[in-house]
């Protein structure tokens, strides 16, 4: 890392296994899910109502001119969690009960969403949701 900037490093290519499959289905299929059985779906109107906010913020910013617009904790309660011996970038959000490994690097708009545990010396990207299925 240089300056707080992650530095790519030439590694072996790792395949996942991501079964195709379409979003908005998915979220509908699980929407109707939390209600049959009652559950708080992963992502609710708290959920979209934070995300809303990254994206005014993201629009103000963009309007003057690259301005960088702070977040204070009641906008991103999730992001004042501490995280001890991990970095987490201001601009993500980590919710309530998840567990980050040490030497973990969170980075700009990634949301991690409660039950996840991330294991040490982990670098996730930017724009990257999280959830524990």
């Amino acid at each position: 890392m240089q300056g707080n900037v992650p530095i790519p490093a030439k590694a072996e290519p790792e395949k996942l296994d991501i079964p195709q499959a379409e979003p908005l289905r998915v979220e509908c299929e699980r929407f109707l899910q939390s209600m049959k059985n009652g559950k708080q779906p992963l992502t609710d109107g708290r959920e979209g109502l934070r995300v809303l906010k990254v994206l005014n913020a993201s629009q103000r910013s963009l309007d003057e001119n690259g301005r960088k617009i702070a977040f204070g904790a009641d906008q991103h309660p999730a992001s004042s969690i501490q995280h001890p011996g991990c970095f987490v970038h201001p601009t993500a959000i980590i919710d309530e009960n998840v567990t980050v490994g040490e030497g973990t690097k969170v980075w700009h708009f990634t949301h991690v969403l409660s039950g996840v545990k991330i294991g040490k010396s982990c670098n996730i990207g930017q724009n990257v949701v999280i959830v524990r299925t």
